[in-house]
């Protein structure tokens, strides 16, 4: 079988595919050779990746999936969106491998989201407000920690009432168990968060529970923007702050008989997931689905 060659690029610089006869093979810049045979591939995947990088590009994750001995092997490449040779290596794996690609629309990938007893979870955008949780609690734990210092040394200050120091202190735990509470609750996907199964969809944020069916709604159209993310003191209010990188965000807009519903605000990746099922679902077009990049 003819060999053929893909010269490809991503953050890290060139990555070459070559793909002859029953190997696969991956050349990265600075992380030597992986030869992959073709009869241990179990999955080949594309996945969308929300933050900018250089000459302000967003790029996607292709994944590789084998097996070595029995145990499973997976390598991650972060490739530029919109660029030509990287395109023509999707198109070539997905007619080349149709068994084990979840590139574009798969059936094998169909068949999995729509089984009675799969359930799924999609992060929504939450960075400022987890970051804000996060400042707030390590303020309060280095007060906490400050005041049973100075109550155990006089090497800060000299206390002379330590009850006042001790109720003092027992209230900032108090109090900062609320928002490092509600942070571990996100980082754990148990808030800021939709949930799918068979029976629709469910949007869980704080203090706010939502359930709708597949049947009761319908999707507007996705806005995507860039959320940038700052450097600097007060960040984006300040004269000095400085643009560290940036995010693609999708703004999913569901509507019902009574008007809009909600908004659902997620990362390009978390929205490229989950419009793959909406694809599978019939709820939205192959266009509108590549218009998020849930397929290339």
């Amino acid at each position: 079988m003819q060999k053929v060659i893909f010269q490809c690029e991503g953050p890290s610089g060139k990555i070459e595919f070559e793909i002859a006869g029953d190997i696969f093979l991956i050349r990265e810049t600075g992380k030597g050779e992986f030869c992959i045979p073709i009869n241990s591939l179990l999955q080949i995947e594309y996945r969308n990746h929300p933050w900018m990088f250089q000459n302000n590009t967003f790029c996607f994750w292709l994944s590789v999936v084998w097996t070595v001995g029995g145990s499973k092997q997976k390598r991650e490449i972060l490739l530029f969106h919109d660029q030509k040779e990287n395109t023509d290596l999707l198109r070539f794996l997905e007619t080349r491998y149709p068994d084990h690609c979840l590139i574009g629309p798969s059936e094998k990938e169909r068949a999995r989201l729509l089984t009675d007893s799969n359930k799924n979870i999609y992060r929504l955008y939450a960075l400022g407000f987890a970051t804000t949780l996060g400042i707030i609690s390590t303020i309060l734990i280095i007060q906490i920690i400050f005041i049973y210092l100075s109550i155990f040394t006089s090497q800060f200050v000299t206390v002379e009432n330590t009850d006042t120091f001790y109720r003092a202190g027992k209230f900032l735990f108090i109090v900062v168990l609320v928002p490092l509470t509600l942070l571990i609750m996100i980082l754990l996907k148990k808030l800021m968060v939709v949930k799918t199964d068979q029976r629709g969809l469910t949007l869980q944020k704080i203090f706010m529970r939502k359930t709708l069916h597949w049947e009761e709604f319908e999707l507007g159209s996705a806005r995507t923007e860039n959320s940038n993310i700052y450097t600097g003191l007060f960040c984006y209010y300040s004269d000095q702050a400085n643009v560290l990188t940036a995010s693609n965000v999708v703004e999913i807009p569901i509507t019902m008989r009574g008007g809009n519903a909600a908004v659902l605000k997620m990362s390009a990746g978390e929205s490229g997931r989950l419009y793959r099922e909406f694809y599978y679902r019939g709820k939205v077009s192959l266009e509108e689905a590549r218009a998020v990049k849930a397929f290339p």
